[in-house]
């Protein structure tokens, strides 16, 4: 639901880019400089959702992997401002948005990632059952280790 949420609200901002640059300043000449890394701004825009996995992995304690999602987005996006900024063209707007951008994408994906990881985790059956309880009977429970994250599997 977030995904359709930010994708809405970046239909919408992107219908309204040059009115809404308007009512910031008259300045054409800033409105056109501005328009050009907007489609980037709106892309970041579609990447918002992640503060729903942020907070769902907070609120189960899984804080270590929103750090270590947050921490590789601010290496990524430091690796990328040096870079450029060490380039001919400089750091530019149009650059600049595109290191925000890369920092929304890992940081995302980095949340998915764990995501998908603890869904999986907590379908698998412990490590050596083979059953899901060590009993023999084929139901799952108990609970699995994953990354220092204790998860009680469904049962």
């Amino acid at each position: 639901m977030g995904g359709a949420v930010f994708a809405a609200l970046s239909a919408v901002i992107w219908t309204v880019r040059s009115p809404l640059l308007a009512f910031f300043t008259a300045d054409t000449l800033v409105v056109d400089a501005a328009l050009l890394p907007f489609p980037i701004a709106a892309g970041c825009l579609l990447t918002y959702w992640y503060k729903a996995l942020e907070g769902a992995l907070i609120g189960r304690g899984d804080v270590n992997a929103v750090n270590i999602a947050f921490a590789l987005g601010g290496a990524v996006c430091a690796g990328a401002l040096w870079g450029f900024g060490a380039s001919a063209g400089g750091l530019t707007l149009h650059r600049v948005w595109c290191v925000l951008l890369m920092y929304y994408l890992v940081v995302t994906s980095g949340l998915v990632y764990r995501w998908v990881t603890l869904h999986h985790a907590r379908r698998a059956p412990p490590a050596g059952t083979g059953t899901g309880t060590g009993q023999g009977n084929g139901s799952r429970g108990g609970d699995v280790s994953e990354g220092g994250v204790a998860v009680t599997v469904c049962r």
